[in-house]
């Protein structure tokens, strides 16, 4: 993660209250980041609630492009995400611009037998606001309101 901390200190100008509060804000990403490699190493594996959990806290400060890195972290050491961890990999990707890969995520919410909610509609919809997609968006919300979500 030292390539995180150079990025951090280059693009901050040389006010050190602000490169200061940066720094301890890098060092706690860094913390969450390792935390949540060190419960994908443990045994048993811990729920995937629990890693949800990171993951939100992540959302909150929008870091979405780690959020999506540690999903597939979880995926490729087969801790398969519950709803919520869902949703927020799909919000992260939302944010990010990438739509498709949402729509992805929201195949394996149907396909894993979760019902979608309102936050899972809406953070599709918002995607495509985002990326200007706006006639898709009406056609997805009338879909969703045909099949009764």
């Amino acid at each position: 993660m030292s390539f995180l901390r150079y990025v951090v200190s280059v693009s901050i100008s040389n006010s050190t209250s602000c490169s200061h509060s940066l720094q301890h804000f890098n060092d706690d990403v860094v913390d969450v980041v390792s935390l949540f490699n060190r419960m994908l190493r443990n045994k048993p594996t811990p729920p995937a609630i629990e890693f949800g959990k990171i993951l939100g806290s992540l959302v909150k400060d929008k870091l979405y492009s780690i959020v999506v890195s540690l999903s597939h972290q979880m995926e490729l050491t087969r801790v398969t995400p519950d709803f919520v961890t869902y949703n927020t990999l799909m919000n992260s990707l939302c944010h990010l611009g990438h739509i498709t890969f949402s729509f992805s995520i929201l195949e394996k919410i149907l396909k894993r037998g979760y019902r979608p909610n309102a936050i899972t509609l809406t953070t599709i919809i918002k995607g495509l606001c985002l990326k200007g997609h706006l006639h898709q968006a009406l056609q997805f919300h009338d879909n969703v309101l045909a099949h009764r979500y």
